[in-house]
């Protein structure tokens, strides 16, 4: 083909967007017909769907984003023994799912986003694909807190289909197990978790989150101070609501004359503004991720997204000739949390905006200054646990700027920092930490029984 063609070629999943892989020649005939000229097809059938491996580079060695061909289905030896076959369904966003037996974990390939019946069977097919090869007959089964989720709803079906104990783990917690299990460590740590979306114990959207972990059990000690997402999951596609929720909890109903709202049609800013008054459709969260989108927007980065977390890999790369200064985030304390705060760092950037301050610099001043709040709310929690682990995870850990500068930081200060290395930080390895949490649970329970 390269012989023939004589110039590069652009390789891509063969899918539709939001769609599973389609690895057999009349499912692409069908489906991809519209998309692809050709087809080129091999007499070799293929048995299952496995999505391209994606890998940052991170202290000299690769730090994975995605972790498929190439190293799934090949198995994690981890610093745990399990004590029966067990099955975790994984998160609604980037899914994989884990299968477990005695020390290994088999964490699949990418399964993609829950959000249609087509990516469900891909889920359906790849455990029944893993069971077989493995000899793995599951006597429990863990997935996500959150009710909504397909994994979720599929768990509960397979669990009663079995006669299996269902297992709830929650999001973030799940998050950090992982990263404990990658670095095989099993002992009270820190862990500050950063991602979008993860839903709470106290059914909130949790995702900006500071909490004590260990194998069977967490608590949070803090949190970012709570935003509401007018429109709910609208937001998440229209960063510019996240912009208006921030400068509106800052500001009230008179917002700043900023150059982003220019392009937003008066009766939908006016609706929002509605929403977040009344708080109507506006879910409370503390997620990082939200943070970051509405900030891009305030900058006048981009209002609106075409894939998740666009914006704030946008912002990322904007950082230009570093220096070390920054925005402040302030430390508060309410009904024992230790409260990050972001509204000194909003008003900061609004009058930076205003003023003409270069888009470079302005992403500089955030990530410098969430890093040195981020220091902070650890600094604070290890002197109040004495615990001097810290764990971090979580998809904002993609983001290579903030991991180096905070990992870099807490060291200086004495910290053991553990951060990923053969799993994503991001919702690709919650799995991997769901089925250890599961059988620490009912470990825990035999024990107390």
């Amino acid at each position: 083909i390269f012989n023939y063609f004589k110039k590069p070629l652009v390789m891509t999943s063969g899918n539709v967007s939001e769609e599973p892989i389609a690895y057999k020649e009349d499912a692409a005939a069908d489906r991809l017909s519209a998309i692809a000229d050709l087809f080129l097809t091999h007499n070799r059938e293929i048995h299952i769907r496995c999505d391209d491996s994606v890998v940052r580079v991170f202290n000299r060695k690769a730090y994975p984003i995605r972790r498929s061909r190439g190293y799934a289905p090949d198995k994690l030896i981890v610093d745990w023994q399990f004590d029966q076959h067990l099955l975790a369904c994984g998160p609604e966003q980037k899914n994989t799912f884990a299968l477990a037996k005695n020390n290994a974990v088999y964490l699949s390939h990418h399964i993609g986003d829950m959000e249609n019946i087509e990516v469900l069977n891909s889920l359906i097919d790849g455990v029944s694909h893993f069971r077989k090869i493995f000899d793995i007959q599951p006597k429990a089964v863990a997935y996500d807190l959150h009710p909504d989720y397909l994994s979720t709803k599929y768990a509960h079906e397979y669990s009663q289909e079995k006669g299996i104990k269902g297992i709830g783990i929650q999001h973030h917690h799940a998050h950090a197990v992982s990263c404990m299990v990658d670095n095989k460590i099993n002992k009270p740590v820190l862990s500050v978790i950063l991602d979008g979306t993860g839903f709470g114990s106290d059914e909130t959207i949790w995702g900006g989150e500071l909490l004590l972990t260990e194998y069977h059990q967490y608590k949070r000690l803090g949190h970012f101070r709570t935003a509401l997402m007018p429109g709910s999951a609208a937001a998440i596609k229209n960063p510019w609501q996240m912009g208006v929720s921030y400068l509106f909890q800052c500001f009230g109903q008179k917002l700043p004359k900023l150059s982003f709202l220019k392009a937003i049609d008066d009766e939908k800013r006016k609706i929002v503004l509605k929403m977040l008054d009344k708080k109507f459709n506006s879910p409370v969260t503390s997620s990082c991720g939200r943070l970051f989108d509405g900030v891009a927007a305030i900058t006048g980065l981009r209002n609106t997204v075409n894939y998740e977390g666009q914006a704030a890999v946008e912002f990322e790369q904007c950082i230009q000739n570093t220096d070390n200064s920054l925005y402040e985030f302030h430390l508060n304390s309410e009904a024992g949390k230790l409260i990050l705060d972001w509204k000194p760092m909003i008003r900061q950037l609004v009058n930076d905006v205003a003023n003409g301050i270069p888009l470079n610099k302005l992403s500089v001043k955030f990530h410098n200054g969430l890093t040195n709040g981020l220091l902070l709310w650890v600094r604070t929690a290890g002197e109040k646990t004495g615990i001097r682990d810290v764990v971090l995870s979580g998809g904002v850990f993609m983001n290579i700027y903030l991991l180096s500068r905070l990992k870099k930081f807490l060291e200086k200060k004495g910290f053991n920092v553990y951060t990923h290395g053969e799993v994503p930080c991001n919702d690709g390895g919650i799995a991997l930490g769901q089925a250890v949490i599961a059988d620490a649970i009912l470990k825990k329970k035999r024990n107390l029984d």
